[in-house]
């Protein structure tokens, strides 16, 4: 038993390691995704202000080749479209969020609004308003490059604080997930160490309870008196070697069988039945826990006999049980008989003889 408990202990503490590394691998792998997915979402801000420079230059070295003649005007303005789409996509975006909050940014956000919708009559005129007015154009042009400058630089700052601040809440986040895990783990190894406590304890009281019912079938079995344990159906559960004296059942034949069928005469066998049904339904007791009692029984070979018996019930995993005490008193009752028979005989003798007195006596007399 002892080992087996150690083996227990042993495949308890082997579950919480397994739980533990679980719990610690989980975390650094959420860690690590969650640290790829701040990254990604900064990344995306940033990228998408570094491709509107992108796209300015595009626009600068679009209308600069206007201008030399090496490209159309439709170029021109497609990649004015297209940078035009890409500035007011940054007034809705939420990679632009905190961004557009900046004093400086805002108002660099909004020379550029104001020059870009300047710029559109001449985008939109004919080639040849457009090739007149591409000095100015191209003037205008290179004038937003400062500010485009200054919202990648303030986007640089503020994402960068973003990313060290969302890095920080995930590592409170984590840390505290670590605490708690820990702190079920520790909870775990007290429920643990109680279940152990307890198993020992179930164990200790099984053993006595086992001895206990070692003691008892023992005591049972060596007792004088026949012992009969039956349930509430009157199905025999335990038959002890002095009732396989008394009644010539042996164990293995009164296990399971109905009392009444094996030990009640067939004249009181309604009655034992009437009575057994009555204390199912109502609990009215006439024989149980009534003390003791003379009454007849049979035996096997169908002999009828006199038997003292108490009866008492009591609880068991099976139910409620009778547990019955008889004893054979046959000799006593003969001798009782015998006893009677010879005080009777006496009784008439002394009858008799003060008859025959009396008699004599009335004959002397007269």
């Amino acid at each position: 038993m002892k080992n087996s408990f150690l083996r227990g202990a042993l495949v308890f503490l082997a579950i919480l390691c397994i739980s533990a590394g679980a719990i610690w691998f989980m975390s650094a792998d959420a860690r690590r995704e969650i640290n790829k997915l701040a990254v990604a979402s900064t990344d995306i801000s940033q990228w998408q202000i570094t491709q509107a420079e992108v796209e300015y230059f595009a626009l600068v070295n679009a209308a600069r080749a206007v201008a030399t003649g090496e490209a159309e005007p439709r170029e021109l303005r497609r990649r004015f479209d297209v940078f035009y789409s890409r500035m007011q996509t940054s007034k809705v975006s939420q990679a632009f969020d905190g961004l557009r909050d900046v004093p400086h940014v805002s108002a660099a956000l909004q020379n550029i609004d104001t020059t870009l919708d300047q710029s559109i009559p001449i985008i939109d005129a004919d080639n040849a308003v457009l090739l007149a007015a591409l000095p100015e154009l191209t003037e205008r042009l290179l004038g937003l490059q400062t500010e485009l400058r200054t919202i990648a630089l303030a986007g640089v700052q503020i994402f960068a604080q973003r990313k060290k601040n969302l890095r920080g809440q995930v590592t409170d986040a984590l840390t505290d997930l670590w605490w708690i895990s820990f702190g079920l783990m520790v909870v775990l190894l007290g429920v643990v160490g109680v279940l152990l406590g307890l198993m020992r304890a179930s164990r200790q009281k099984t053993s006595e309870i086992a001895l206990t019912q070692n003691r008892l079938q023992a005591m049972i079995s060596s007792s004088i008196d026949g012992v009969l344990v039956v349930d509430k159906q009157g199905i025999v559960l335990d038959y002890n070697g002095a009732a396989e004296r008394i009644f010539g059942y042996s164990r293995e034949e009164a296990l399971g069988a109905e009392m009444s069928e094996l030990i009640i005469p067939d004249h009181m066998r309604d009655a034992h039945e009437a009575g057994m049904n009555r204390y199912r339904k109502t609990g009215e007791k006439h024989v149980v826990c009534a003390g003791l009692l003379q009454m007849q029984a049979k035996r096997k070979d169908g002999t009828v006999f006199p038997v003292e018996l108490s009866v008492a019930n009591a609880n068991s995993e099976e139910g409620e049980i009778f547990v019955s005490f008889l004893r054979d008193i046959s000799q006593r009752v003969a001798g009782e008989q015998e006893l009677v028979e010879a005080r009777d005989k006496a009784r008439a003798g002394e009858k008799a003889k003060a008859d025959l007195l009396a008699v004599m006596s009335h004959e002397m007399r007269t």
